[in-house]
């Protein structure tokens, strides 16, 4: 069925795209537009960093940077979406979020549906300059690793490294770039149907998949590699669901250790800030 709406969005050419509606453009909307039309075009380069990198559903996307109907569809929802949101403008990772969606629905529904993702399901300032909420929650994820996952945090003390700098693009791009389509859809039914603190399930149960794996790393790099091609090895959406359905940390004990990691993490960015 992907392969025939892929095939669909592709020999459609004459059809129009249609902008999704958004308000007057504020006075920042040009620099907003242009970031936004940039970072689209920047998909249509076969040597970015992340496509390079990655072997998930970004690499299954590749029929939007071939095709101009898929370009003008994602251009046109990226810049809708500066216009309507431009305190957040362009985020890297919004460009796979977008595309995605674009396999599934017309532009117009795949804007309202990225807007409710970032503003109703994911939390706050994930999508910041400072992505200081995705920042939070790499902490969280040390954290909960720590108790769910012991053998992986004892490993990770002994290379004297952590999660975050992988995991950071695996709540930005909500999985895009590391799991296959198929495997994908999947994950994003579960953060839709249980809302933003299931990433955390989603990220429990791709580490505990992937524990061998992790444990026979012996330096910094083997990790990163591991980190990201965490879904390549699994093909069975079933499995992996399964895997992460155990991990069912409670909504209010994500949001408990979101709050604590937030205010830590503000008090070391105000010691950085009072050094300088």
């Amino acid at each position: 069925q992907l392969q025939q709406q892929q095939q669909e969005h592709q020999e459609d050419t004459e059809k129009t795209v249609v902008s999704p509606p958004s308000p007057p453009p504020p006075k920042s909307s040009k620099n907003a537009t242009t970031t936004a039309a940039a970072a689209a075009a920047s998909t249509t380069t076969a040597t970015g960093t992340t496509t390079t990198t990655t072997t998930g559903t970004s690499a299954s996307l590749g029929f939007l940077r071939r095709s101009e109907m898929g370009f003008e569809r994602l251009r046109a929802v990226l810049s809708a979406f500066s216009r309507h949101r431009p305190d957040i403008g362009y985020c890297q990772c919004l460009n796979y979020i977008c595309a995605l969606l674009l396999l599934v629905c017309e532009p117009e529904n795949a804007f309202w549906i990225m807007s409710a993702m970032v503003e109703w399901i994911l939390p706050n300032e994930y999508f910041s300059e400072s992505l200081v909420g995705a920042v939070t929650d790499t902490r969280v994820l040390n954290h909960l690793v720590a108790k769910k996952l012991p053998n992986i945090a004892r490993h990770l003390k002994r290379l004297d490294t952590s999660l975050a700098p992988s995991c950071l693009q695996w709540f930005v791009c909500l999985f895009v770039t590391v799991l296959p389509i198929h495997i994908t859809v999947r994950v994003w039914d579960i953060v839709l149907v249980h809302g933003g603190h299931s990433l955390f399930w989603v990220a429990l149960g791709l580490l505990n998949l992937n524990q061998d794996r992790i444990l026979k790393t012996t330096n910094e790099g083997q990790l990163f590699d591991v980190m990201t091609t965490i879904g390549s090895n699994w093909d069975d959406e079933k499995a992996v669901v399964r895997s992460i359905l155990k991990f069912k940390v409670p909504k209010v004990t994500v949001r408990h250790l979101q709050r604590h990691e937030r205010k830590a993490l503000s008090q070391h960015m105000q010691s950085l800030k009072g050094k300088e």
